[in-house]
């Protein structure tokens, strides 16, 4: 298959392509960068982001660090559909191939005027990263745009043994922006600071659920010492009796990973809302033991498939001996989802 034949299907979507596009991929003909490069030109004004993919990996292996500038600038258009993951890995390959030789086209992305070239720019950094960089960061998360100020708590975790970087994401725990305060609320957990459990205990009253609801995971994966597990535990049952269901969800996952107190998670075991008996089952599939044999085996018969499906995922990778039994009963279950997962677990605890 030749370039033309893949252009074409693009178009038509018949046939597989990738082992024409490894090949031109691999070919070394730098003949083809002109014609490759205005293809992805032409996907990216057409907002199609499957040829623009192509495109764009076909030149990542052809000029690697010379197809950077171009490529993240590709990267700065976001298309309809598209969760520009492939582009990610491909651009992320050439900044782990070349730091030092990516990192101009970075800093003076983030130097333009435009959003996405910000942004884009921004997020590249988070690869290519050193501490000078901090002031950098430091002046982008005063940015009027909150979607800049969150990419670049993702780059700021890259610094996560920089106490300057750790200051910064706590700063944002107060951002006027919801998501933002969000977004520091999950990046929080890479400092692994126990302290942090601090910070986060005043935004259990924050007026965003989706803020709240990401507490719960983030103390749950926190390094907890004894001197924070009082408050940690107190701000998760709180949460756990939230008028939301996703911030009961988040509040039992958390628990799970602190281990309790399980009673409080017994009591949730009959929840209106069928995500957070999930979490639930989830949670105590990870602290099972025969003291929860009832409830577990009451969540084995829930009237939704997904609770009982990720229970029994939850269960195979528990080391609990009456987990065999509550498996076994799972790959009988009607779904066949849950069948599937059961089968999968018991292989698991075998």
């Amino acid at each position: 298959m030749t370039l033309d034949e893949v252009l074409r299907h693009v178009d038509t979507l018949h046939g597989d392509p990738w082992p024409a596009v490894e090949e031109l991929a691999g070919s070394g003909d730098h003949s083809l960068v002109p014609p490759v490069q205005a293809a992805l030109e032409r996907y990216l004004d057409e907002h199609n982001w499957y040829g623009r993919n192509l495109m764009a990996y076909i030149l990542a292996e052809l000029r690697g660090t010379a197809a950077f500038p171009l490529l993240l600038r590709a990267f700065a258009r976001p298309l309809p559909g598209d969760d520009r993951d492939d582009l990610c890995a491909w651009l992320a390959n050439i900044m782990k191939a070349d730091p030092a030789g990516c990192r101009p086209t970075a800093l003076s992305f983030i130097a333009a005027e435009h959003r996405d070239l910000r942004g884009a720019g921004l997020w590249a950094l988070g690869y290519l990263i050193q501490p000078s960089d901090i002031d950098v960061l430091q002046q982008a998360l005063t940015d009027a745009d909150p979607q800049i100020r969150r990419t670049v708590l993702g780059s700021l975790t890259s610094l996560k043994g920089d106490s300057r970087a750790y200051e910064l994401v706590l700063s944002a725990l107060h951002d006027p922006d919801d998501w933002t305060r969000r977004s520091a609320v999950l990046h929080l957990r890479w400092f692994a600071d126990p302290d942090a459990v601090d910070h986060l205990l005043p935004l259990t009253r924050d007026p965003a659920a989706h803020v709240r609801s990401a507490l719960g995971e983030t103390i749950g994966y926190l390094p907890i010492d004894p001197d924070h597990r009082p408050a940690a535990t107190s701000a998760l049952l709180l949460l756990l009796g939230d008028a939301e269901p996703e911030v009961r969800a988040g509040a039992a996952r958390g628990l799970g990973s602190l281990g309790g107190p399980v009673d409080a998670l017994q009591d949730r075991a009959g929840d209106p809302d069928q995500h957070v008996r999930a979490a639930i089952a989830v949670a105590l599939a990870e602290n099972a033991d025969p003291s929860l044999t009832s409830t577990l085996w009451i969540l084995a018969s829930d009237t939704s498939a997904a609770v009982r499906a990720d229970l029994a995922t939850a269960l195979g990778g528990c080391a609990w001996i009456g987990a065999r039994p509550l498996i076994t009963t799972l790959t009988q279950d009607p779904d066949r989802a849950v069948r599937a997962r059961a089968s999968v677990a018991l292989t698991r605890i075998s």
